[in-house]
């Protein structure tokens, strides 16, 4: 089958349209009360997370103490 359009033009109008279908506006602000909602129901896994990064911290210590010099 022969080729219509050489891949670097397909390439080149692909990109150029969807830069076109992109819009950058800033967004509102969100409602404090949306706000508070989200951080009551995320608060159990951000501490979470906050707990076990804290280990990953201290086990990357302690790794790179071990493999410093003598």
């Amino acid at each position: 089958m022969k080729v219509l359009m050489p891949f670097q033009l397909r390439d080149k109008i692909l990109k150029g349209l969807v830069h076109l279908n992109i819009s950058h506006k800033p967004r509102p602000p969100m409602r404090p009360e949306l706000r508070r909602q989200l951080q009551e129901e995320f608060l159990p896994e951000v501490e979470q997370l906050s707990r076990e990064s804290a280990g990953l911290t201290s086990r990357r210590s302690q790794v790179r103490a071990l493999l410093r010099p003598a």
